[in-house]
């Protein structure tokens, strides 16, 4: 979706700097020997990543999710057969086609004047030219609806693991939803700060976890609803009763006044805590530019959500987490999960390995 380069130097050095990127950005060598050492690191860590229960669950999280047809069903590092693919001359290719004047934006934070920077930059990429015509938009396919209605359940087994890894997933509207606002307040009050319902539950009060969150997470293309905890093995089954009974509290519409006014702060003072150095400032606007929104769509947010009250947040719950069209990924010792299980009126566990492929009853 983005490919970002970017530098940090000093505003004396600025116009330098930037005569140096706009080389590296323009002109890269993309040696052989270097393309194999980097293809060859990239294969290592996606073997190593099996070993990895946090990356297992997330690649099971979105092939189960999105469905095998979907780009996001794969992880954006590849696999080791898509990786293994990749030759240099595709890379170039790919570069050429992509790395072009006409779907770049410039981002510069700083105190350079407005003028010095565009000097600066006139002189690096003024005459910078696409190399070829403008690769044809390509359109994502549907994400894959479920047969069945209900919340499914994946596992990937992990013998004598001491800890299960717990993901919820569902979908979620896309960033240009009108109800933004009023979800990312309901994931700050569910499980997006220390003192939100899931943390203070799993850790605070119950002791499973060192830490749970839940949050959603608003693309440009789609949505998803998350939430999960890396939990004590033995307490996987009270962990899932916990989740389960937050979820549907939440449902129920119980958000306090406290409970909201406590989410439009953290989400307020998270917006300007990010503005405290350069490299939060340039971070939010990058965000925005890959979500094709303007600048001026932090202000409008955080002016939305300060006029949200509890009762409109609780209106929004009730339909806020489609369980019934969601996924729950475990990761973890099977022996010791799927007794605990059996009275959470879940559907049959799916055993898959570590790339969410089924595997063989």
């Amino acid at each position: 979706e983005a490919l970002e380069v970017g530098m940090t130097v000093l505003s004396r050095n600025f116009a330098k700097g930037a005569s140096l990127l706009a080389d590296a950005v323009r002109r890269p060598r993309l040696e052989d020997k270097d393309f194999v050492r980097v293809k060859r690191l990239a294969l290592d860590d996606l073997v190593q990543s099996d070993e990895r229960p946090d990356d297992v669950a997330a690649r099971v999280v979105s092939r189960a999710l999105y469905g095998d047809r979907h780009p996001y069903a794969w992880p954006v590092d590849g696999t080791p057969a898509s990786v293994e693919a990749i030759t240099l001359e595709r890379v170039k290719a790919e570069r050429a086609s992509l790395v072009r004047p006409d779907l770049a934006t410039l981002l510069v934070a700083g105190s350079l004047s407005a003028a010095e920077t565009r000097a600066a930059l006139e002189k690096a990429l003024g005459d910078w030219k696409a190399e070829g015509p403008r690769p044809p938009a390509v359109p994502l396919p549907a994400v894959s609806e479920p047969t069945t209605r209900g919340l499914r359940v994946f596992l990937v087994d992990r013998p004598e693991a001491p800890q299960t890894v717990v993901r919820f997933a569902a979908p979620a509207p896309k960033f240009a939803d009108p109800a933004r606002p009023k979800l990312r307040l309901l994931g700050t009050v569910l499980g997006g700060s220390f003192t939100s319902r899931l943390n203070q539950n799993l850790r605070e009060k119950n002791g499973y976890t060192y830490g749970a969150n839940a949050h959603f997470g608003l693309g440009r293309a789609v949505g998803t609803f998350s939430a999960g905890a890396d939990v004590t093995a033995k307490v996987t089954g009270a962990s899932l009763k916990e989740l389960l009974a937050e979820f549907a509290r939440l449902a129920g519409g119980d958000v306090t006044p406290e409970e909201a006014g406590k989410a439009r702060d953290i989400l307020k003072n998270g917006a300007v805590q990010a503005f405290s150095g350069l490299s939060g400032i340039l971070a939010t606007a990058t965000n925005y530019v890959e979500l094709d929104a303007p600048f001026e769509t932090l202000g409008e947010d955080l002016a939305a959500e300060s006029a949200l009250d509890a009762s409109a947040l609780n209106a929004a719950a009730k339909s806020a987490i489609a369980l019934d069209r969601g996924i729950l990924v475990l990761v973890g010792d099977k022996a010791a999960i799927l007794p605990q299980l059996k009275d959470l009126s879940l559907s049959a566990p799916i055993e898959v390995d570590t790339w969410g492929a089924p595997r063989n009853p």
